[in-house]
């Protein structure tokens, strides 16, 4: 009974072992690359000891840019621009004068 118990301990602790890497690499830029390093090459103690150094040096992620944009906006950034008056008329067309549209307008009787 007792080899049993030790048997099931050292292998909860081989696993653990085995996925420390991945474990500390979950606040890094590159956690899903080294988790699969990891699992693929993990297995040999060359794999695993570049797993280990790679989730030492990574650099941590960066921060979420909706946390950023979680603060509020002022209202001047987002309140419309007023929409101008309407300028008068230089002149009004007349009969037989150019229009804005290139259109002659011509009096007939």
């Amino acid at each position: 009974m007792s080899g049993t118990i030790g048997a099931l301990l050292l292998l909860v602790v081989g696993i653990i072992t085995f996925l420390l890497p991945s474990y500390l690499a979950r606040t890094k830029r590159h956690a899903g690359l080294i988790l699969a390093f990891n699992l693929l090459f993990g297995w040999t103690l060359l794999g695993w000891i570049g797993a280990l150094l790679w989730a030492l040096v990574d650099m941590p992620r960066a921060a979420a840019p909706a946390a950023q944009a979680a603060a509020p906006m002022p209202v001047a950034a987002i309140a419309p621009a007023p929409i101008p008056a309407p300028r008068p008329a230089a002149h009004s067309p007349r009969r037989g004068a150019g229009n804005e549209a290139g259109l002659f307008l011509v009096a007939t009787k």
